[in-house]
Parts: structure tokens; sequence; C-alpha cells
């Protein structure tokens, strides 16, 4: 066994601290207002429902990892990036002191021009994450329909 697939085994499948859980709710929702979308935006683009977002920004335990881990790469590829929040999934390092997060400046200003304009969400999730991006939890959901 590889140490990264160690790690990857090793890790947890749901958060369960509450204050861990808050911390994933602050950074869900930071990035969320940041980029000027709404819920429904958002749960679309991370492939669940409003009301699992919502649960998710809230903060309330527990929290399934993959969904954690799928919003961190979602918001990655979008050109937000948290190095507190991957220590906290990947190496499993407690509760980081202090929240960061970085925005690359064109993705922002891109967001913000298309909110003025109100597009589509589909017109949203294209201008931020491409013509070929597909949710990663429609790939392979949390839970079997």
């Amino acid at each position: 066994m590889t140490p990264i697939t160690r790690l990857i085994s090793e890790q947890p499948k749901v958060f369960r601290d509450p204050a861990q859980c808050m911390m994933w709710g602050a950074y869900v929702c930071a990035v969320r207002n940041a980029l000027g979308m709404s819920q429904r935006d958002l749960a679309a683009i991370l492939g669940v429902t409003r009301t699992t977002l919502t649960r998710l920004e809230q903060g309330v335990p527990p929290l399934k990892a993959p969904l954690c881990r799928t919003a961190l790469e979602v918001f990655k590829e979008a050109g937000v990036s948290s190095a507190a929040m991957e220590d906290v999934l990947y190496i499993g390092a407690g509760l980081p002191v202090s929240l960061d997060i970085s925005i690359e400046i064109n993705h922002l200003l891109k967001m913000r021009s298309q909110t003025v304009k109100s597009a589509t969400t589909a017109d949203k999730t294209t201008l931020l994450l491409g013509e070929d991006f597909i949710p990663p939890l429609e790939q392979s959901p949390l839970r079997k329909k």
C-alpha cells in the first residue's frame, strides 16, 4: 500500500465534531457568497440538493467527507483554495486556527459580471468551470438512486 493510498483509506467517512462541521459550513458559505452564487446554483454545481447544501453551510453534523472533498475540488477548479481546509481533509489535522480563502481575481470578476446579468445556473457553471464540467457527485453519487 502506497503512502497516498494509506492516507486516503484512513480518512474519515463523516465529520462528527461540531467545530469541524461549523468550519466546513463557514468555508462553503463564504466561498459561495464571495462568488455571488445562490444556494441553488452551487447545489447544482456540486450535484446535490439545496437542502443538502443548506445542511453543509449550517455545519450540521454529521457531514459526509466525500461532499466536503467534492466542494473543495470544485472550488479549487474554480480558482478558490484554502490550505487550512485541505489540511483538515487530507491530513486530518484537527481544527485550523484560522480560515484562509484565496480567490483568483479573474474568476471573481467573471462570476460577478454574470451575476449582474442574471445568468442561468448552466451559464455560471460553464463560465466558472468550463463546458466539459460534470458535477462530481453525479458521476459517483453519495447515495444510490
